[in-house]
């Protein structure tokens, strides 16, 4: 298949600036489903059921139209650590 000069590979990787960026794979599919069903972290979401294998099923779909260069789905793993301070007053 040929790709357009704006066509990502299907393998595309970033690191840059301490961040690692790809696109989203199908294993991926438990966390999203986890992001997009908290109550805090989706309301400005479109609604989704929390159905693992239905969003697997997206995943697979989009692959396909990753593949045409019409759709892309980035993942950026992140770490964050909350640091507490902690004050003494003698």
């Amino acid at each position: 298949m040929k790709r357009n000069a704006t066509q990502l590979p299907s393998n595309f990787e970033l690191e840059k600036y301490g961040l690692h960026v790809r696109l989203v794979r199908e294993e991926d599919a438990e966390f999203i489903l986890q992001l997009r069903t908290d109550p805090l972290l989706s309301r400005f979401l479109h609604a989704t059921k929390n159905n693992l294998q239905k969003q697997k099923e997206w995943i697979r779909d989009y692959k396909l139209r990753e593949a045409k260069g019409e759709d892309y789905y980035f993942f950026i793993p992140m770490t964050i650590v909350m640091l507490e301070s902690i004050v003494c007053i003698i």
